[in-house]
């Protein structure tokens, strides 16, 4: 018994202890990035697109001159197409999630944003081949209950308005959580399957800055051009895309330990992060619910990293082409048992040999001809 405990703490303290607070520290950047967005609507910014596009030319300085340093890359190595999808699909995601918040009421983005969950749990499970147990569904459904208090808290404290346009942007936060994990489970699979982070980070400021660049060029045109940038606006935009670019740093970390699933589930807890972070900023009272809802999230995120789904066979089949790819194999590795290789020797034989010895060739029989007959009618033949 004794031993079983030393063996449980020991794993506890290996995986899931890390686990567990790398995604409350992304959570804690989340809650940061979110207070940050709140005081530059507060001074009239509201441009989502500029933010993020701020962020991927920091990852592009970043992560980029480690690149560079690293030494020369072979071009046709480079997995362009996936980081070009992967950077449309996170900016179109984070654009799409901060404009709903014009339209609906944040008790209901609060809600919405929870199909991010089971949109990752199938995604995973469908094109990676993770097999999640009974008992991480039962995490899942605890954080989930924690969103429920959350949002039971939000509607207590509401004056009962769901925004202007409550429909079209309820619409809007679904359309993000579904390409928020279509991001997650594709930067899932790209860190797993032996792709370097810093590549993929780079390539991913890359082409989210070309993206977004275009994209305020077409929507936020006039807005940016309208606003009298100050020191005040500045820093906080500067504020911004370092702790937004700081998210993005580790979050590749905690797809390779807990999953795209563990990420998110993560993440619930940002929410309580953020009225905490108010309360001791601006001096707001904490509603009694939130501190529920934060011990509910807690214990389902115990529960559900307390064996953490492996690794399915998609990603370990591509892991091993990946390997073998870039050690420079060109046929896949034989078992043991196979036939080793050795000196060739040139056998020719003529028109009447084979390895065996000489042998004499015979006409095929006829269809329909028994076999004694045929013998017969080459003996006649002979004679």
């Amino acid at each position: 018994m004794g031993e079983w405990i030393c063996n449980r703490a020991a794993r506890f303290c290996s995986t899931w202890l890390p686990a567990l607070a790398l995604g409350q520290v992304l959570s804690l950047l989340v809650a940061g990035t979110a207070l940050v967005s709140t005081l530059l609507v507060d001074k009239g910014i509201a441009i989502p697109t500029s933010q993020t596009l701020a962020t991927y030319v920091l990852l592009v300085i970043v992560c980029g001159s480690v690149f560079w340093f690293k030494g020369a890359v072979n071009a046709a190595d480079i997995q362009w197409k996936a980081y070009l999808a992967l950077a449309l699909v996170d900016l179109e995601a984070n654009y799409i999630v901060i404009k709903a918040y014009q339209y609906t009421s944040i008790t209901s983005v609060l809600l919405l944003d929870c199909w991010t969950i089971p949109c990752v749990v199938l995604g995973t499970w469908l094109f990676l081949g993770v097999r999640y147990r009974l008992r991480q569904f039962f995490g899942i459904f605890i954080c989930i209950m924690g969103i429920a208090v959350l949002v039971l808290s939000d509607v207590h404290a509401d004056d009962g308005t769901r925004g202007p346009r409550a429909v079209l942007g309820d619409f809007l936060v679904l359309v993000g959580a579904t390409l928020y994990a279509c991001s997650n489970v594709g930067e899932e699979f790209l860190v797993k399957a032996n792709t370097s982070k810093v590549e993929m980070l780079t390539f991913l400021g890359v082409f989210g800055s070309i993206f977004g660049f275009i994209q305020l060029l077409v929507l936020e045109r006039q807005e940016v051009a309208s606003f009298t940038f100050g020191w005040d606006t500045s820093l906080l935009f500067l504020g911004f895309a370092c702790i937004s670019g700081l998210f993005y740093l580790l979050a590749p970390l905690l797809f390779q330990i807990g999953g795209s699933a563990m990420f998110n589930l993560s993440l619930l807890t940002s929410d309580v992060w953020g009225i905490v972070i108010r309360s001791l900023m601006f001096h707001q009272r904490v509603d009694a619910l939130y501190y529920v809802a934060f011990g509910a999230f807690a214990v389902g995120l115990v529960i559900y990293s307390v064996n953490l789904p492996k690794d399915g066979p998609n990603i370990k089949n591509y892991h091993a082409l990946s390997t073998q790819i870039t050690s420079g194999d060109s046929m896949p590795a034989f078992p043991s048992h196979d036939m080793e290789e050795g000196p060739v020797t040139e056998i020719a034989f003529t028109p009447n040999e084979s390895v065996c010895g000489t042998v004499e060739r015979k006409p095929a029989a006829p269809v329909g001809v028994p076999e004694g007959h045929q013998a017969e009618q080459q003996q006649q033949q002979q004679q």
